[in-house]
């Protein structure tokens, strides 16, 4: 785990709520993917809150891993969102 990325995770019913922290690089793309897998069961909506990230600095490599993973995500009809505004680090084009 980056020693400056962090991921809290809430659950509210049906939703859940992670929030980032930090610096989010590739390394992070993966613990994300990792935390996404790991709680989706029983989840409808997954809201990604990005607004405490610090540095985002994602080659194409990691939003490529990024695309792929969450397609396979998404067609277990998991709705991921990212509330803020210009919240999704990896551009509109990922979701």
């Amino acid at each position: 785990m980056s020693s400056k990325f962090r991921i809290s995770k809430q659950r509210q019913k049906d939703n859940l709520h992670l929030r980032l922290a930090g610096d989010f690089n590739d390394i992070s793309i993966c613990e994300l993917l990792d935390v996404l897998k790991d709680n989706c069961i029983g989840t409808n909506q997954v809201f990604i809150h990005t607004d405490n990230l610090e540095n985002v600095s994602i080659s194409g490599i990691g939003r490529d891993v990024f695309k792929r993973n969450l397609h396979n995500l998404s067609s277990s009809s998991i709705n991921i969102r990212f509330p803020e505004l210009n919240g999704n680090p990896f551009g509109s084009a990922a979701i």
